[in-house]
């Protein structure tokens, strides 16, 4: 059973209208200090009375007014219909010019993180009364700039998608979220999971395996998810998901209420199987809930597993097919 939390949706009708608190006071008879605590999602409990006369002044049903919605790890998204979703991009190669040597690079954004990016669009349009609106935001590591994260945990709702090792904003927001610095190797060890790699990078998520299987590492040296890569069959890709949970309007816990608080959230598989299938297990109602942060303020991560099948390889077409994913059980306190 997944949990629901009812929302009020005041404030939406009042723009619609273009009303004010007082004009609506005014309209209804219903006092200014009850609206505004409807709008700022700082009710606990309002009078059938009360309900009534808002109806009747905005001409609406009690469904129009509040509504029910799963208090999982998309819950702020669903509430403010609105969402950012951030992809990495990287130069995959320079093309020559005219004799004053200009080129262009050629940028590209994996194909497994925008089959990611359409499935969440289409699960959150499928399951959210008005549906959600995507908006859209590039990170080029030439062009990135590090203080951007800060707005991500400042207002609205966030959506990385990626490894940190493609999308500079996903090692930005993770390092952010757990205030370790980016880009320093040895931080790795920071952080309660971590990527191995069998490439060298600058990452503070992660860290070189030299001949160690690739794949998600727990404490020392555990490896909790591995990323297999296969010729034809079934094979295995891993990753983590990062949730960061923030109330922008106050940062006095006890006065803010759930119903304002903003998420981040970042899917980051080893490889694009891993996003992929990382999007799918949070898109199930029992990930969804289990993934939703406890506390504010406080970066969470877990770790996942997915199992691909390839079928025999055509040349230049990427044929793997997800079968399963998992979050990885959390160690026993």
């Amino acid at each position: 059973m997944v949990p629901k939390r009812i929302v009020c949706r005041l404030d939406r009708l009042m723009q619609e209208r273009g009303l004010t608190q007082k004009q609506l006071h005014d309209i209804s008879g219903v006092d200014v200090e009850v609206i505004r605590k409807l709008c700022s999602g700082r009710w606990k409990g309002v009078y059938k009375s009360v309900i009534g006369k808002l109806c009747a002044a905005l001409g609406v049903k009690l469904p129009e007014l509040f509504e029910d919605v799963p208090a999982d790890i998309w819950f702020p998204i669903r509430r403010d219909r609105k969402v950012t979703v951030h992809l990495g991009s990287t130069s995959l190669e320079a093309h020559g010019g005219g004799p004053d040597g200009a080129y262009i690079d050629r940028l590209g954004i994996g194909t497994w993180d925008v089959r990611a990016l359409f499935r969440v669009y289409e699960y959150l349009n499928s399951t959210t009364i008005g549906g959600v609106v995507f908006e859209y935001d590039e990170h080029a590591e030439a062009l990135h700039d590090p203080a951007r994260v800060d707005a991500l945990f400042q207002r609205g709702n966030h959506l990385i998608f990626g490894s940190p090792m493609v999308n500079p904003m996903a090692e930005d927001a993770v390092c952010r979220g757990f205030t370790i610095a980016p880009r320093d190797r040895p931080n790795a060890r920071g952080f309660p999971y971590r990527f191995r790699w069998d490439r060298v990078t600058d990452s503070s998520v992660g860290e070189f395996g030299g001949r160690s299987d690739p794949g998600i590492v727990r404490g020392i040296d555990e490896l909790v998810a591995r990323r297999t890569m296969i010729t034809s069959g079934d094979g295995e890709d891993c990753g983590l998901v990062f949730t960061f949970r923030h109330n922008p309007i106050t940062s006095d816990d006890d006065d803010a209420s759930e119903d304002t608080d903003c998420v981040v959230i970042a899917i980051m598989g080893h490889g694009g199987c891993g996003t992929r299938g990382g999007t799918e297990l949070a898109c199930g109602d029992d990930a969804a809930c289990e993934l939703y942060p406890e506390e504010r303020n406080v970066g969470t991560l877990r770790a996942f597993r997915v199992t691909y099948r390839r079928a025999e390889p055509r040349s230049g077409f990427d044929n793997r097919s997800i079968v399963s994913y998992e979050l990885v059980p959390e160690p026993a306190s």
